[in-house]
């Protein structure tokens, strides 16, 4: 069976699950259930940001964050606004992020634990031991 290009992404997975299942618990960290509604409704709205601010499909994302629940809604909302992710662990040195910042052809980039209400992406040109939290 073919498939139209763009119908199926991680995106849709995540809402077609969301249909098929309901609003239910999906998600646990740190003793704090998080339902399938919350962090849909919190991915969209970081992902209408996310194009608001010039973020567009094809474009590649760099993300290096610690586990939590922005994670999972981060990834989400790029994935709904059409963005490639090259994920970093967390635990890179400087030196080392600063190689994949160089060698990624990124449009943003993601560092410790997003605001929940807010994004805060750090456009290509900038210093990754400027921008990188400790």
């Amino acid at each position: 069976m073919a498939v139209a290009v763009g119908q199926h992404n991680l995106a849709r997975l995540a809402e077609q699950a969301l249909e098929r299942l309901g609003d239910r618990e999906s998600l646990c960290f740190d003793g704090r259930w998080y339902r399938f509604g919350e962090l849909h409704e919190r991915s969209t709205r970081i992902a209408g940001g996310l194009a608001a601010r010039g973020l567009e499909p094809g474009d590649r994302a760099v993300v290096m964050m610690s586990n939590s629940p922005d994670v999972a809604m981060i990834y989400t909302a790029l994935w709904r606004a059409g963005a490639a992710i090259t994920p970093a662990i967390f635990l890179l040195s400087d030196d080392e992020l600063e190689g994949i910042l160089r060698s990624s052809p990124h449009r943003s980039s993601w560092r410790g634990c997003a605001p929940p209400r807010l994004p805060r992406p750090a456009w290509n040109g900038s210093s990754a031991r400027a921008n990188r939290r400790e």
